[in-house]
């Protein structure tokens, strides 16, 4: 029974020590994430992305410094803040602001997909926080009946931040 006992709190111990070396906090950071924007079937289906950005902290702002999207060429199609109603620059403690692909100004073309959207965003107070949680999911909507024919997940990422020795 000892033996089970140290080998349950060795595996917890380890577990413990991944999560906080995994949530070492912050004061900035940068997330890229995919997405698509565009009609398909004669326009009877509309495709777009909706990004979510979730403040995991229980003090402490963050502020969303810029939103950058390109499209699958590189050409840049939209920075700057999103007009949303649902987009908060500012983003309270374990609050989410969300907008969507909209804010590029139209639907793209076949050759000009997939779209790829930047994240930039500190602490409010430049003290360290914990990473915000930000994701998207792609939505297909039939513009005939309203109904949903796609979702899934845009696969969002931290950029890791470079270590100064």
């Amino acid at each position: 029974m000892r033996n089970k006992l140290i080998d349950l709190m060795v595996v917890l111990a380890g577990i413990c020590m991944t999560d906080i070396a995994h949530a070492a906090p912050a004061t900035q950071g940068f997330v890229a994430c995919g997405g698509n924007h565009f009609v398909r079937n004669g326009s009877t289906e509309e495709h777009t992305a909706r990004y979510n950005i979730r403040n995991p902290n229980f003090s402490g702002a963050i502020v969303i410094t810029n939103v950058t999207m390109y499209n699958g060429n590189g050409v840049q199609v939209f920075s700057g803040f999103p007009t949303d109603p649902e987009f908060k620059r500012v983003v309270l403690p374990l609050q989410t602001s969300r907008f969507t692909s909209n804010e590029i100004g139209g639907f793209l073309a076949a050759g000009d997909r997939p779209l790829m959207t930047f994240i930039s965003w500190r602490s409010i107070n430049a003290s360290p926080v914990e990473e915000p949680i930000i994701g998207g999911v792609n939505r297909g909507l039939d513009t005939t009946t309203g109904y949903r024919v796609a979702e899934h997940s845009l696969g969002c990422r931290n950029v890791p931040r470079p270590v100064v020795p």
